[in-house]
């Protein structure tokens, strides 16, 4: 059965405080859709970081907003999600392993220490759902 990258954010992304869907998005800023290209895909929300730069979730990848211009990044161009020996409730960065064996950093800085819950690993299942649903498949070949 397949599943899309838009369902995957609605039950993992949905959930986060610091998560705008679209449609909330829309409300607050009527041209907020406009600002990206439509070859990034459909806007499915936004996560909002206080210090580091807001990020845009689509249904083909991420906009990480850096130093006021914004970078797309691809699920298809994502290898893996970085994952650390053990958890790290301190550490805000997901590291995205790219085809191209370079890396990307994610910052994700909401959390709730009395619970010890950390919206990044809610990113994180995201991003390894995203990421297996926009895999070529093997007759495609790997671009």
């Amino acid at each position: 059965m397949f599943i899309s990258v838009a369902s995957y954010a609605k039950r993992k992304l949905h959930r986060l405080d610091r998560f705008d869907p679209a449609s909330q998005l829309e409300l607050q800023e009527a041209n907020f859709g406009r600002a990206f290209p439509s070859s990034y895909g459909t806007i499915l929300g936004m996560y909002r970081n206080d210090i580091r730069g807001n990020i845009v979730f689509t249904t083909d990848g991420i906009l990480l907003a850096n130093q006021g211009r914004w970078q797309f990044i691809a699920y298809s161009t994502i290898s893996h999600v970085v994952r650390d020996e053990k958890k790290n409730f301190q550490n805000d960065e997901i590291l995205l392993g790219l085809r191209s064996s370079s890396q990307v950093t994610l910052t994700i800085e909401g959390k709730d220490s009395s619970l010890g819950t950390h919206d990044k690993y809610c990113v994180m299942m995201f991003l390894d759902s995203a990421i297996s649903v926009s895999q070529p498949s093997p007759d495609q070949g790997v671009q």
